[in-house]
């Protein structure tokens, strides 16, 4: 099986037949994006259409396994049974991906929900916080190696910029932290005590959710490709538990050093989890290439 052989003759024979992405795709019965992965090369027909896509290109189903005209049948079989195996593969690891998602979207918007919505709160518990961000962290992890992904931090210029943007807003969540309770006494000529509260809870409400969304757009964008940083997933990840934690914070604090000593411990736990997931995401990074 050669995808880029396959490619190539799909687009040739679609070009032969007048289709264009577009029109080959509504007969097929998949979008224009799908042809288009074909023909770069990027991905297989599903075995399930190949008799129609046979069919409507004139290319028999041994030339479009090979990628090559006259073809050895016993040899395009192999080829066939093979593709089938990856393929079952594929729908197995897009459905864990799917329930992976699913949880840890769950658990951050629950959490969102709690410290940001619900006027009701709970009794907050920074190690439960903790275990949940692991949860989500091993939920990324082994997306690496399931999906057989292969990180790549400078390659694609978009990806790298917004990895500054989301360590530029971690490092706005803290300075803003930090800066509400050592600072307190002159911020108070601006702000009223009375309001400081509710302004920070705002901010870190809306840094956590814009985290929550950068987040699920780069999940969902290595549907799309396979070679991409997940450093931007697990900093999202913890910037949204370092913002939870921080108003759950606000909510306990007896003494402005009482705050500032747990702010420092909070932020540095969060920070630590995630150099350390970040370190297992290269290490997997290597040992996926491996594969």
């Amino acid at each position: 099986m050669n995808k880029e052989k396959t490619g190539l003759l799909i687009k040739s024979a679609r070009l032969q037949k007048g289709y264009t992405q577009t029109e080959l795709g509504d007969i097929l019965g998949v979008s224009n994006k799908a042809i288009s992965r074909w023909e770069n090369g990027d991905s297989f027909p599903d075995v399930g259409i190949l008799e129609d896509l046979s069919n409507c290109l004139d290319i028999s189903i041994e030339e479009l396994v090979s990628g090559e005209p006259d073809i050895d049948k016993d040899k395009s079989l192999t080829a066939l049974l093979r593709i089938v195996i990856i393929q079952a593969k594929d729908s197995i690891i897009r459905k864990q991906e799917l329930i992976a998602n699913i949880v840890i979207m769950l658990i951050l918007i629950m959490r969102f929900y709690f410290s940001f919505l619900s006027r009701r709160g709970y009794n907050w518990d920074f190690k439960l916080d903790m275990a949940l961000l692991i949860i989500c962290f091993v939920g990324v992890a082994l997306r690496i190696v399931k999906g057989r992904i292969i990180c790549s931090y400078l390659r694609y210029k978009q990806f790298f910029i917004l990895n500054i943007i989301i360590l530029l807003i971690s490092i706005v969540s803290i300075v803003v932290m930090y800066t509400g309770f050592i600072y307190w006494e002159h911020i108070v000529t601006f702000v009223k005590p009375e309001n400081l509260g509710p302004t920070l809870s705002r901010v870190f409400g809306i840094i956590a959710l814009l985290n929550i969304g950068l987040f699920e757009y780069e999940w969902l964008k290595i549907k799309n490709t396979r070679t991409v940083s997940l450093i931007m997933a697990f900093v999202s990840l913890a910037n949204v538990f370092l913002c939870i934690s921080y108003r759950e914070l606000m909510g306990s604090v007896l003494t402005i050093d009482y705050a500032v000593q747990s702010i420092g411990v909070i932020t540095t736990s969060i920070i630590i989890s995630t150099i350390a997931a970040i370190t297992v995401e290269m290490f997997l990074k290597e040992y996926v290439n491996k594969q």
